[in-house]
């Protein structure tokens, strides 16, 4: 199982960002910026693997 995936994709899949992160267990939060401008998100998926 892979539990520290992180994947984005923008503009329609033009543009993709896969990472890897590895957050302290009491840490249960996430946060999303933009530089350089706004940022407007038209679909946001949060997944729970099991």
């Amino acid at each position: 199982m892979d539990h520290c995936s992180v994947e984005v994709f923008v503009q329609g899949g033009k543009v993709v960002l896969t990472d890897l992160i590895f957050p302290e267990t009491e840490n249960q939060e996430n946060w999303l910026s933009a530089e350089g401008g706004p940022a407007t998100i038209l679909k946001l998926a949060v997944s729970t693997l099991t």
